[in-house]
């Protein structure tokens, strides 16, 4: 990423100090999102300016994902953030069709919001969603561990087909290869 000099030596990119912290002219990783936050900014705007109870809809209905956002600081926040996200957003939509597609919106949504079922099936998505979160790693484990399980079974039935192909001397300890690991017993 250097660049070249008259003399033909690289250089680093250009590094300024100020206050204490290093600034360097390359560019930080992830910052192509503004424009994509800008956007959606502009988008709740123009919701808020000409369909109040659509936008009403989308910062209630949308609670739990807001929720993530603003707390959740640990490792992976990302991708938590998307999957419960898109659960809570899946359980939100069938009603703001409804609303989008109704004539008298205010009416309807506070016929909405006043419902117990509305709620159950937007918060009830998102639920699902935090609990995909919780038990899908545990899943992952269990069936990585079987598939891993599995290959050592694999593995054991080839090498006793060697030893009977070869002979029991085939097992005896050779010095491990210099770069490859000493097997342990």
């Amino acid at each position: 990423m250097g660049r070249k000099m008259k003399s033909g030596k690289k250089t680093t990119p250009k590094t300024t100090v100020k206050k204490g912290r290093a600034r360097t002219s390359a560019k930080k990783p992830g910052g192509g999102h503004r424009l994509l936050i800008f956007l959606a900014y502009l988008l709740f705007t123009l919701l808020l300016l000409f369909f109040p109870p659509i936008a009403a809809m989308i910062v209630l209905g949308l609670a739990p994902a807001l929720v993530v956002l603003a707390f959740d600081h640990g490792a992976f926040k990302r991708p938590r953030l998307i999957t419960l996200a898109s659960f809570n957003f899946a359980g939100l939509f069938p009603f703001l069709l409804q609303l989008w597609h109704s004539h008298d919106t205010v009416s309807d949504f506070f016929r909405m919001i006043s419902s117990i079922y509305t709620w159950g099936i937007i918060y009830g998505a998102a639920a699902f969603g935090a609990g995909l979160l919780w038990v899908g790693p545990a899943l992952a484990a269990i069936i990585l561990q079987a598939i891993n399980q599995d290959r050592i079974k694999q593995i054991e039935k080839r090498q006793k087909a060697l030893v009977r192909e070869w002979g029991a001397d085939i097992t005896d300890t050779i010095e491990p290869r210099e770069g490859m690991g000493a097997r342990s017993s």
